[in-house]
């Protein structure tokens, strides 16, 4: 009904401004908030029974909202997830390139030295 009033205001201060007479200004401001105000009534309640999104029961708001926030945590869990993978690779990689007692052993007895992802050529 909002929209209405408007409508109506609209058409008093515009019948005002046109030098209309006082009642004719009034008359055309009720008339159209009525019209403007079932138009709108009718819009409404016909956008409700198509089940528009924008026009849906308050429950079907609630619960599309509740699916939003859901979707927000499970893609911020996912974030988590990753960087505790990415942190966890990190770890590991340093453990890698780190000397052990056993590849020291390695290289003093056999001359053998393990290869590491450097130093291959990746095709």
């Amino acid at each position: 009904m909002f929209f209405a009033v408007i409508a109506a205001l609209t058409a008093i201060l515009a019948g005002l401004l046109s030098d209309a007479r006082l009642t004719v200004a009034a008359f055309r401001g009720l008339v159209t908030f009525l019209v403007s105000g079932i138009v709108v009534y009718v819009a409404g309640f016909l956008l409700e029974h198509l089940g528009s999104v924008l026009f849906g029961s308050r429950q079907e708001l609630l619960e599309i909202l509740q699916s939003m926030k859901d979707i927000h945590n499970l893609d911020q869990e996912t974030e988590a997830e990753e960087e505790n993978l990415e942190t966890a690779d990190i770890q590991d990689e340093e453990i890698a390139e780190s000397p052990t007692v056993e590849n020291e052993a390695m290289e003093e007895d056999d001359g053998f030295v393990p290869l590491s992802e450097d130093e291959l050529k990746h095709l």
